[in-house]
C-alpha cells in the first residue's frame, strides 16, 4: 500500500502583517517557506553560524533589520526563543513584519497555542492541519 500526501497549504499573508507556521518535524514547513517567500530575507536558524550569531546576541536581529521594510522570514524560531523579544520590538517600533516557522512535538495537544509577543491579529497556522492523506491500494 502506498500513501500519497498532498499539501493543501496556501497562505496569503496580508501586507505589513506577521504570521507563524508551526507543526511537527518533517512536514515540509521549510520546504514550503523557501518556495513561497523567494523574494524575502530568510534567516535559517538551522545553519550553525546563523544560530551561533543569534543565540549569542539576539539584538543582532534589531541591529541588522531595523531599517528593513520587506517581510523577514525566520525558519526554526524555537531554536532561539530570545529572538521573539527582538521581533516584538521591531514590530512595535518599526512596523516590520515577520513570517516564522517552528517545530513542535507531534505529541502536543492540537489545541496548544504558542503565545507570541506580536501585534494583535498576528496569524498562526498549524501545519499538520493542511495535509490530505490518500491511500492507494
Amino acid at each position: 500500500m502506498k500513501i500519497i500526501k498532498k499539501r493543501l497549504l496556501n497562505i496569503e499573508l496580508p501586507p505589513k502583517r506577521s504570521g507563524f507556521l508551526w507543526g511537527p518535524r518533517k512536514t515540509g514547513k521549510t520546504f514550503w517557506v523557501k518556495r513561497r517567500f523567494t523574494d524575502c530575507e530568510l534567516i535559517d536558524l538551522l545553519k550553525t553560524e546563523v544560530f551561533a550569531d543569534y543565540v549569542s546576541k539576539p539584538s543582532l536581529l534589531r541591529e541588522r533589520y531595523q531599517d528593513h521594510q520587506e517581510l523577514i522570514v525566520i525558519d526554526e524560531i524555537q531554536m532561539v526563543p530570545d529572538l521573539l523579544n527582538e521581533i516584538h520590538w521591531l514590530i512595535e517600533n518599526t512596523g516590520a513584519s515577520f513570517f516564522m516557522t517552528a517545530r513542535v512535538p507531534e505529541s502536543c495537544d492540537e489545541n496548544m497555542r504558542i503565545c507570541l509577543p506580536a501585534e494583535p491579529g498576528a496569524i498562526q497556522w498549524h501545519h499538520s492541519l493542511f495535509w490530505k492523506r490518500k491511500v492507494l491500494t
